[in-house]
């Protein structure tokens, strides 16, 4: 049951990747807060609030944006592996 593949009700990868990228985008979390504040609605702020919160969490945890080509190809997993720094270790 380990290796049973979660199924999907979207379409594909890229409506998936498009569909996350939407939702966890900061600018967005900062529309719906603001919009919040100018309509004075505390229901909408607190959604921008917990957006905000949501999206920043992903990112200290190292979930990114995706990419189309898999759900764990994220825009910090490449900038990662171009900065991970060579940890050989030199024997004397």
């Amino acid at each position: 049951m380990a290796n049973k593949k979660r199924q999907s009700n979207l379409p594909n990868a890229k409506v998936g990747a498009f569909s996350y990228d939407l939702v966890h985008h900061k600018a967005l979390a900062i529309a719906v807060g603001v919009a919040g504040l100018v309509l004075q609605n505390n229901e909408l702020t607190l959604a921008g609030i917990l957006l905000f919160g949501h999206s920043s969490m992903d990112r200290i945890i190292g979930a990114g944006l995706k990419y189309t080509t898999g759900f764990a190809n994220t825009h910090l997993s490449e900038a990662a592996a171009q900065t991970k720094p060579n940890t050989e270790l030199a024997v004397a």
